[in-house]
């Protein structure tokens, strides 16, 4: 694995240090070559982009699919660029919205869960709260299949003193660190394994199945929620917004947080639709009769 995992840091450390006009126009090959000579995943992509907004036209549809695949290239190269940029990066590249709200938080001497989507460059967001905000920053994920890939996304993930807990160790880890201020960041999008998917709601117009953690956690250890929604102005730049979503979880109803930040992801795709994770199996699993149903 190590052997593996060294070559591939040799052959992408070259590729985060390009100037950026060159690494944007080497986006554009990477987003060509998974579009017309890969055809990554494309029956998934069509099939999403057609379930997710039946009111539109296929020309429409078809020009979305180009820019999601555009958008690919874009990703690529920017999360290769997180091998080799400085703190400096967020400075110039991430204009923040309402970064009062999370240093007030700070302030109150509370921690928070703060939860996005698959949109943008979620990459980036984890490391973007351990280096803009006051908080201990952790992010909450599933260990990659490929040892090798999970190792560099590790890498990737934890710079600039961002922290990474497995999915499974997330109660452990909260509960063991209390007693220190932290931004825990949830990835809320993600598709649950069939057997965990106890909670179903509409998301783009399908029955989706939503994961319960962030709720959970924030009910159990009574931690503010906050919606971080993440648009991207031209390759390499972003604005961040976050939201309050609320400060006081146990005077929420049931699943109310999580329909909450769901609606508010739905509403930020529909702005951008193009940087979400179309090619993600989102939709495979099919509600039952006995599966909780929203409202």
């Amino acid at each position: 694995m190590s052997i593996g995992y060294y070559l591939v840091l040799m052959l992408l450390y070259p590729l985060s240090v390009l100037p950026d006009p060159v690494k944007w126009q080497f986006s554009r090959l990477i987003g060509f070559v998974l579009a017309h000579v890969v055809r990554y995943r494309r029956s998934v992509i069509t099939t999403n982009l057609r379930n997710a907004f039946p009111e539109k036209d296929t020309a429409w549809l078809h020009r979305l699919m180009v820019d999601y695949y555009r958008h690919m290239g874009i990703l690529f190269m920017e999360v290769i660029g997180q091998l080799s940029f400085s703190e400096a990066y967020f400075e110039r590249h991430v204009k923040i919205t309402n970064l009062q709200l999370l240093k007030d938080l700070h302030d109150s001497g509370r921690s928070v869960i703060v939860v996005m989507g698959h949109h943008g460059n979620w990459e980036l967001a984890a490391l973007l709260l351990a280096q803009s905000t006051p908080f201990e920053s952790y992010a909450i994920y599933k260990p990659l299949s490929s040892q090798v890939a999970d190792r560099l996304f590790a890498k990737l993930r934890s710079r600039f003193r961002a922290g990474l807990v497995k999915m499974r160790d997330t109660s452990r880890h909260m509960l063991a660190t209390r007693d220190r201020q932290q931004a825990v960041l949830f990835v809320s999008d993600q598709t649950p394994l069939k057997s965990e998917a106890s909670f179903w709601t509409t998301f783009l117009h399908q029955d989706t199945p939503v994961y319960l953690g962030a709720e959970k956690m924030a009910k159990k250890m009574n931690l503010p929620v906050v919606f971080l929604d993440m648009r991207r102005v031209k390759p390499g730049y972003y604005d961040v917004t976050f939201s309050l979503i609320t400060d006081q979880p146990g005077e929420t109803t049931t699943h109310e947080i999580t329909e909450r930040h769901t609606a508010m992801l739905e509403e930020s795709i529909r702005q951008q639709p193009e940087t979400w994770l179309w090619s993600h199996r989102r939709w495979k699993h099919k509600r039952s009769e006995k599966d909780v149903s929203h409202g």
